[in-house]
């Protein structure tokens, strides 16, 4: 693959990696990159991105017409922030910590997360259809515009993992399965994954902790559910059918990182 003038194909790059491996700074930095090398790029980044879905509220359309009817004087905006998606209605109610909406109401969204709910809101294989669906659009709109890459954080590994065993308590082939599914919708565009690690997953969660000011990044707990999760990671990435490289960024040297990014990408 060639970037800049030579460039004559479009490439989807993956980033992940456990919470504070740097995936959000690198794949930020390669967007920037891109962009300004004249590059036309997408950069689907954790939490603002419609790959993942992530802070919407999913409901049959019966239940929707309900909901419109029970809060009109909102009706009309939660209609501004929906969509379809195979039979359902998905309500965007959130962008990080901003809520478009409060009070009762945004309880009721809360309930029906797709992601973040108490309890899963479709059954494991309608979870899986949606995103496919989703998947499936978002290439075909690439493969039909101008752009040359997309950029996507977090949505490949590290949310179908932490979602589908949290909601659904997933076994580690059916988590990557439904993975493999989701990367077959993007399959003609030979997407590569890079994979972001530090060896020390205790020390890092240290670092993390005092950086974000939130003890419970480093509560036993949560780093051995990461030390879990990046062995499932692992796992997938050796089974999926896309090309993986795992860099180590111990050091958090960026531009070391991004010179092997390039040498990868053959940017």
């Amino acid at each position: 693959m060639y970037w800049g003038e030579k460039m004559r194909e479009k490439q989807i790059i993956i980033f992940e990696g456990i919470c504070g491996s740097g995936k959000t700074t690198t794949a930020k930095q390669l967007y920037k990159y891109l962009q300004e090398k004249g590059i036309n790029s997408r950069a689907y980044i954790e939490g603002e991105s419609p790959i993942d879905l992530l802070w919407h509220a999913c409901f049959n359309k019966n239940e929707f017409e309900n909901l419109c009817e029970k809060y009109q004087l909102h009706a009309e905006q939660m209609k501004k922030r929906s969509f379809v998606e195979k039979n359902y209605v998905f309500v965007k109610y959130c962008q990080m910590d901003e809520y478009y909406f409060n009070g009762e109401l945004l309880e009721k969204l809360k309930e029906k997360d797709f992601f973040f709910g108490a309890k899963p809101v479709v059954s494991s294989a309608e979870f899986t259809e949606i995103l496919k669906s989703r998947w499936k659009k978002i290439a075909d709109d690439f493969a039909n515009n101008d752009d040359k890459a997309i950029i996507i954080e977090a949505a490949v590994l590290q949310h179908q993992i932490h979602d589908l065993q949290r909601l659904y308590n997933m076994n580690n082939d059916g988590i990557i399965n439904h993975i493999s599914v989701l990367i077959e919708q993007f399959a003609i565009f030979n997407p590569i994954l890079i994979y972001l690690t530090q060896p020390d997953l205790d020390k890092n969660a240290i670092r993390i902790a005092k950086e974000r000011k939130n003890p419970k990044y480093a509560e036993d707990e949560r780093i051995a559910y990461y030390k879990k999760r990046k062995q499932i990671e692992y796992e997938a990435m050796s089974r999926l059918k896309l090309k993986s490289y795992v860099i180590d960024n111990s050091d958090y040297d960026y531009d070391k990182v991004f010179k092997i990014i390039k040498t990868i990408a053959d940017i």
